[in-house]
């Protein structure tokens, strides 16, 4: 060998070295464990990426690197199949990607008591592939960006938790959820279908936005979305067998979509706001208004303690964008400042709408739940919150307790948690916290 290419492999020795991980693929069906699966003829661990390129059974708890099913097809394999029927299969990073060639049909099987944890990554179709969900799948965002004829199936014992926002805008795919499934948003357009059935219970913790031609039917189950609803004249939501449909606040086309309860007389797009030289403008954007009397805008140094500084006629009944302005006067304020937007209806029920900062200044970076050990359904005070900051209850395994946020103050109340350990997830402008406590 010459000089060259000892130099070369040398190098290239030293590289993959230093990344700190291999690049795995399988090499034939089998288990897992089996080290004759894969092509390094070894078991995959938790510093490995890896592809899978056949079927291939998981029957125990394994930790991945990251994880992609395969790009290429062949006669003789091209069909990278993962079924989990035990334990925790845990994907630490990335992107788990379906690949890109028609042909192939990749599928993802998770059995009844066994996980797919891919909570620190994201999911992602390239062309249509089948997943299917009998036990618990966890994962960021979903992004179903190309391909056609995929099927996502959640059965009655399945609970999915996609911690960032679905988007479906190639297809047609299909949805059918028959178990819990919970987001922090859904898109969907292209034809995609979402079914909503029997047992089906979906919470978006976000907003839902269906256009051109996108539809979910509730069939039987129910969906709750705690921001707005969104639809264009081509796209529908229908409920049918008593499926229900809870929404925040409801824009476009979908107050002519079947049974769609809204919970706010206000739909706020867009609350902002900028410094100038000698004021600061506050500028916010309304979807849709239902006996909206007024506005309220309220002030605060700490994000704790606010005061009123203006009130603003509402629209009172509107389906139209409407845009409303204040200037507020600095008084030599210095630092982060606070500004929540609140409505009143013309009999006085009262809803918070939203809090910015405007300034610089440094947010609050802890968060401290007292107590830290408490009976369900009582009153739980998070020190240190502001009314900026979001929160999330998880239970150990993952799934999305509850949700809410400190626009009205720094308590929360525990609902119907039965006993046991949770996280408490604390999102605020100086990052996410979280804190373990206890259900007695």
């Amino acid at each position: 060998m010459s000089t060259f290419f000892r130099i070369i492999c040398a190098i290239t020795f030293v590289l993959a070295v230093n990344e700190g991980f291999a690049q795995i693929s399988s090499k034939a069906s089998g288990a897992w464990n089996n080290p004759n699966t894969w092509s390094c003829t070894c078991v995959p661990g938790a510093t490995d990426v890896v592809t899978v390129e056949h079927a291939v059974t998981s029957a125990s708890s394994v930790s991945v690197l990251e994880l992609k099913f395969s790009t290429e097809w062949s006669p003789s394999f091209g069909h990278g199949q993962l079924n989990i029927t035990a334990g925790t299969f845990s994907v630490a990073q990335g992107t788990v990607s379906f690949g890109n060639n028609g042909q192939s049909t990749h599928s993802l099987t998770i059995a009844e008591g066994a996980t797919f944890d891919a909570s620190g990554a994201d999911m992602q179709w390239l062309q249509g592939a089948a997943v299917n969900v009998s036990g618990t799948l966890r994962a960021n965002n979903f992004d179903v960006a190309n391909g056609q004829g995929g099927n996502f199936s959640v059965a009655s014992t399945g609970n999915v938790v996609f911690g960032g926002t679905i988007g479906i805008t190639s297809g047609p795919h299909s949805f059918n959820i028959d178990g819990d499934f919970q987001t922090g948003g859904i898109t969907i357009s292209g034809n995609n279908t979402i079914n909503i059935t029997g047992n089906g219970d979906v919470n978006v913790t976000g907003n839902v936005s269906a256009t051109s031609s996108g539809i979910i039917n509730v069939d039987g189950g129910n969906m709750d979305v705690s921001g707005n609803i969104h639809t264009d004249g081509d796209a529908n939501i229908n409920t049918t067998n008593g499926g229900t449909v809870n929404a925040g606040s409801c824009s476009g086309a979908c107050d002519s979509d079947a049974d769609i309860n809204v919970s706010l007389p206000v739909s706020l797009i867009s609350f902002e706001g900028h410094e100038d030289i000698s004021h600061v403008v506050l500028k916010w954007q309304t979807a849709s208004e239902l006996n909206n009397d007024f506005f309220t805008l309220d002030k605060s140094i700490n994000g704790r303690d606010f005061f009123p500084i203006a009130n603003v006629d509402g629209a009172g009944d509107s389906k139209v964008h409407l845009k409303y302005s204040f200037l507020d006067l600095k008084s030599n304020q210095s630092g982060l400042v606070y500004y929540r937007l609140s409505q009143t209806d013309f009999d006085g029920t009262h809803v918070l709408l939203k809090v910015i900062t405007i300034g610089n200044g440094e947010a609050t970076h802890s968060v401290k739940l007292v107590p830290n050990i408490a009976e369900s359904n009582t009153i739980l005070s998070a020190e240190g919150a502001t009314a900026d900051m979001t929160w999330k209850v998880y239970s150990l395994s993952g799934s999305l307790e509850q949700c809410g946020s400190f626009i009205g103050g720094n308590q929360l109340r525990l609902n119907n948690l039965t006993k046991g350990a949770y996280l408490l997830q604390v999102s605020g402008q100086s990052g996410v916290s979280t804190e373990k406590f206890i259900v007695r």
